[in-house]
């Protein structure tokens, strides 16, 4: 505690802290990478998500008595006019989640695009109400991949033997083998086929942005009709074409 209290806060924090049940005692993890002599930051609110910078000052200056100035506070007007008006959707996306709607896909969905454009990676909680969602409905498959989605988000937040990730992790007990025959297929082809990984609502914004990606650039070197390659992380120079 003597170090975490000397932490600076960020709303766009590079680290998250936490108390760990299981360790008993406070943990702090990087969200993203840092370079050597970066600061590290967190969130004083914990996720950040579902208030507007005018909402942020507020609560910042009566908890604390400072004003932030972070990169995401210091947004040009139209920019953090923008950012706001994420942040206001966020928070209506979150109330309307709590009663499980029968959209609650689409909403989740929708919650994680605002979340990455505002840069927030304490996404689990989001994770898991698709994850709820579906284990109420019956959908046992589908609840485990939302499951392991928010037990990957977590991990990475809290740590491996976080308690928020060991219940996420009992969602798709028992579904080991698939894993391990995925897993397998990664090693030995490069690539693996999990039917309805990402959801029909995520896998249909998915096919409207190729759409337009494709009606924009066709015919050109960005673009091409049935080019796939780049490698494992985009950059490579090996492309295979299946016209």
């Amino acid at each position: 505690f003597r170090l975490l209290s000397r932490l600076n806060h960020c709303c766009k924090p590079n680290a998250h802290a936490a108390w760990n049940v299981t360790l008993q005692r406070a943990t702090l993890h990087a969200l993203a990478p840092i370079d050597p002599g970066e600061e590290v930051v967190i969130h004083y609110g914990g996720g950040g998500e579902g208030a507007t910078r005018e909402q942020r000052q507020a609560a910042l200056r009566r908890a604390f008595g400072f004003a932030c100035c972070c990169d995401l506070c210091s947004l040009d007007p139209d920019l953090a006019a923008e950012s706001d008006r994420r942040q206001l959707e966020l928070a209506s996306l979150g109330r309307r989640l709590q009663s499980r709607p029968a959209d609650t896909l689409a909403l989740v969905s929708r919650r994680l695009i605002l979340m990455a454009e505002e840069g927030i990676r304490t996404s689990w909680d989001t994770y898991g109400s698709a994850m709820h969602f579906l284990g109420s409905r019956g959908d046992g498959k589908g609840a485990a991949q939302w499951g392991s989605r928010a037990a990957m988000c977590a991990a990475i937040a809290l740590g491996k033997d976080s308690v928020v990730v060991r219940n996420f992790t009992q969602s798709f007990a028992g579904r080991e083998e698939e894993w391990i025959a995925a897993g397998k297929s990664l090693k030995e082809h490069g690539y693996v086929v999990l039917d309805g990984f990402c959801g029909a609502h995520a896998a249909g914004d998915l096919t409207a942005q190729l759409t337009a990606l494709y009606r924009t650039a066709r015919g050109t070197s960005e673009f091409r009709h049935g080019a796939v390659g780049g490698g494992p992380e985009g950059i490579g120079d090996d492309v295979r074409n299946n016209d």
